[in-house]
């Protein structure tokens, strides 16, 4: 599970996470509530309904395994830098799974090969990240701190990422391409 967003008692907005840093936090409802959160990761019905009773204002936390997800924000040029990579040929965006997240989507993808061969998360264009192999996604259903909810948007079938769009796993390190690796 992931922290979830609250209101702030000091003005009464939807704009604090539930972590001690409240609403100073950089990551309101966005980051891993547990210590150890990849290796506790779990499909367990039980479990899930345990963590659900004890943290009710939970956000969904996904890790990505031999995924990666295409994280487009409109806040920071997200739209602008998708139309432009919609356009580029060598760069074939196929319909996937989308998810609305609260400023832009999620675009789902599986990766071709071993997903350990490729890095975890770098910068693809302005407002757009890419989110790799052991990382955390807010998942469908979380409270963005703007209030939204993450909605399926596109329920269909995971295409698979193509080499242009995440780079090969040999010669640079398994890093996307002509893309800054987060630091």
């Amino acid at each position: 599970p992931l922290y979830g967003v609250r209101e702030d008692p000091d003005d009464h907005r939807l704009n604090a996470c539930e972590c001690a840093r409240g609403p100073d936090c950089e990551s309101k409802g966005k980051h891993a509530r547990l210590r150890g959160w990849q290796e506790l990761a779990t499909t367990d019905e039980e479990q899930l309904r345990r963590w659900w009773r004890s943290y009710p204002l939970a956000n969904v936390g996904l890790l990505l395994q031999g995924h990666v997800v295409v994280d487009v924000d409109y806040r920071n040029g997200g739209l602008e830098s998708w139309t432009w990579l919609e356009g580029q040929p060598e760069t074939p965006l196929v319909p996937t799974l989308t998810v609305r997240s609260g400023a832009g989507f999620h675009a789902y993808y599986r990766l071709p090969v071993d997903p350990s061969r490729y890095a975890a998360g770098a910068r693809l264009l302005a407002g757009i990240d890419l989110k790799g192999p052991r990382s955390n996604v807010v998942g469908p259903g979380s409270l963005h701190a703007t209030g939204a909810r993450y909605e399926l948007q596109a329920d269909l079938p995971l295409a698979v990422a193509g080499e242009a769009l995440w780079g090969s796993p040999g010669g640079s390190g398994g890093e996307p391409r002509g893309f800054t690796p987060e630091q």
